[in-house]
């Protein structure tokens, strides 16, 4: 199912002033606000009434009623726990679910902005930049292999566990200098976005990877990408985040260019040294 908010990011470039403020009240307050009263998103966007209709118009829904039946579902989706999911689920088939993931990973890379994929790669390119790197606590998984790939390329990489302390500990070097990269997906993690909030507070430059629900990081981050979540088992897929942070890298790695192989090199040479067994 396409989400409210991919719905209306589609539609963003055809909006006039006025839609455009409702659109960005739905994705600053989404998917909550979208079960809000006519009157009520109104306000919110400070627009008339009318033009919060033909803004739901736009996104293809024939009335109030149904933007609202649309949003509860997704709400509903959204908030289903794995065990909910395990009452609904077939059975299992591998090769649907290798089609299922392979058309989430495309979804995911057709909704991404061109301008927002080469600003984060700039940011992480630049190694004058630190970067620091969390994720929650099942897409840490995926923050993990990040700052380890991003390590190997550069200097001055810290991975930061998703704990109250080490974000904590890591905050006390943040600066207008730094990069922090945040992870947050559906099931959205409160001390994730105090970490962005904090991070953004102290001037650093925040990336968030997420899904098209939006963590409540978005706000205070610069840069949102998002991926697609839904799976073909019970649980939430990072598949095509993992795929999203594999193009990140390699474009990376071309931007970095020569410092990044000599850096390779490196540690190739440390590998062989200090870690590799004699056959």
């Amino acid at each position: 199912m396409t989400s409210l908010a991919e719905r209306v990011r589609r539609v963003a470039p055809e909006l006039g002033p006025a839609q455009r403020r409702v659109a960005e009240a739905v994705l600053r307050e989404y998917p909550v606000v979208a079960l809000e009263r006519l009157a009520d998103i109104a306000a919110l966007a400070d627009v008339s009434p009318p033009t919060v209709l033909r803004f739901v118009a736009k996104l293809g829904f024939s009335s109030v009623e149904e933007f609202r039946s649309a949003a509860r579902e997704e709400i509903g989706e959204r908030l289903a726990s794995p065990l909910e999911r395990l009452e609904v689920t077939g059975p299992g088939d591998v090769g649907s679910a290798e089609a299922d993931l392979i058309d989430q990973i495309r979804r995911s890379f057709v909704g991404l902005a061109p301008q927002s994929l080469d600003t984060v790669v700039t940011l992480l390119a630049d190694v004058r930049r630190p970067v620091v790197v969390s994720g929650g606590r099942v897409s840490d998984v995926v923050a993990r292999h990040l700052a380890w790939t991003l390590e190997v390329l550069r200097p001055s990489v810290r991975h930061v566990p998703p704990e109250a302390g080490a974000r904590v500990n890591a905050l006390l070097d943040v600066d207008a200098s730094t990069t922090v990269v945040a992870f947050d997906f559906v099931r959205y993690q409160l001390e994730t976005a105090r970490f962005v909030t904090a991070a953004s507070q102290a001037g650093a430059t925040v990336v968030l990877v997420t899904d098209p629900g939006l963590s409540p990081a978005a706000p205070g981050s610069s840069v949102v990408l998002t991926t697609q979540v839904d799976g073909p088992g019970i649980f939430d897929a990072l598949t095509p985040a993992l795929a999203l942070v594999e193009a990140i890298i390699a474009a990376v790695v071309q931007r970095i260019g020569e410092p990044a192989r000599r850096r390779l090199a490196r540690y190739e040479e440390l590998t062989r040294a200090l870690v590799e067994v004699e056959r």
